[in-house]
């Protein structure tokens, strides 16, 4: 036990409540296992046409409440350890919350109905704003999705008071506050992603619109694709950000901070509908991660070497 000391006796919980999560991720995973068998959509489609499968809406929105679940798996993993390690009991508290609703969230998408994932799964209020293109309708996550948001308290607290978790550095506030950051860019790339399905008319649990049925399928496919390259760059870039941050902490939040500004002027490049616009300014995301990457590697070459 000499190896967790450091821990509090708290954070216990925390650890269960991600082997709780883990547990529901292989569940969803097998649900997903019998929705192929039963509406026949095999390996490797990922989401079935309705041109070509009757029960190709059922079938996708059980596979989008998953894939929905793993797209922001690595955030609440990496907010559920950070705001752990400083308010334990909070934060597993929060996680069980989160882990509850996300069950709620994909049994109500498996109906067949993609409005039923949002009975339990989060509550919603709407911001009616005007722009060129008439009203559109902002929603706010508070239970499935909110889970951050809540956090980000406790993460302040967590940089202000480092005393309380005394085997970190300092200056490791500045990487919780990078990672905060990013979780705030998500969402809003998320919010955007939800006005441009209004926009173009494409509805759950579509994931990219076809060009023979929608018009607008490329603009709208642009902004998704900007949403979802970033998403599948999340889970690197939070571990490289974390583990490079214990060694070099200033310059992991710097490069973090390069990464983030950087993240956004990809989405936005490439939601003006011209997929090389995402490399303007976007470009520099991929040289700061591989600056997080050297980061990392110095430190593991480090506790190798004592």
């Amino acid at each position: 036990m000499a190896a967790v000391e450091f821990l509090p006796r708290e954070f216990g919980y925390v650890v269960l409540v991600l082997v709780l999560y883990s547990f529901l991720n292989f569940w969803m995973t097998f649900q997903v296992g019998k929705a192929r068998k039963k509406y026949k959509v095999f390996y490797p489609t990922l989401y079935a046409l309705e041109s070509e499968n009757k029960d190709a809406k059922l079938f996708n929105c059980v596979q989008r409440g998953h894939q929905n679940s793993l797209e922001m798996m690595p955030m609440f993993f990496a907010m559920l350890v950070l705001g752990g390690l400083h308010r334990p009991l909070i934060a597993a508290g929060l996680g069980t919350v989160y882990t509850v609703a996300r069950y709620f969230y994909f049994t109500g998408y498996a109906t067949g109905d993609p409005q039923n994932r949002l009975k339990i799964g989060y509550f919603s209020f709407e911001i009616q704003f005007l722009g060129d293109h008439g009203a559109y309708d902002l929603h706010y996550f508070v239970w499935n999705q909110s889970y951050p948001w809540m956090i980000f308290v406790i993460k302040i607290i967590e940089a202000a008071k480092m005393a309380a978790v005394e085997f970190l550095p300092r200056e490791f506030g500045y990487v919780v506050l990078v990672l905060v950051l990013y979780s705030f860019l998500n969402f809003w790339m998320t919010f955007q992603v939800g006005k441009a399905r209004k926009k173009y008319k494409v509805f759950y649990p579509t994931l990219y619109a076809l060009e023979s049925e929608n018009k607008d399928a490329k603009l709208f496919n642009c902004v998704q694709r900007g949403h979802q390259n970033s998403l599948e760059m999340m889970p690197m870039f939070f571990a490289m950000l974390v583990l490079g941050g214990l060694h070099r902490p200033l310059i992991a939040a710097g490069l973090g901070t390069v990464y983030t500004v950087a993240r956004y002027f990809y989405f936005t490049g490439y939601a003006t509908g011209d997929p090389q616009n995402r490399l303007k300014i976007g470009r520099f995301s991929f040289l700061a991660i591989m600056g997080l990457m050297i980061c990392t590697t110095s430190f593991g070459i480090n506790l190798i070497l004592g």
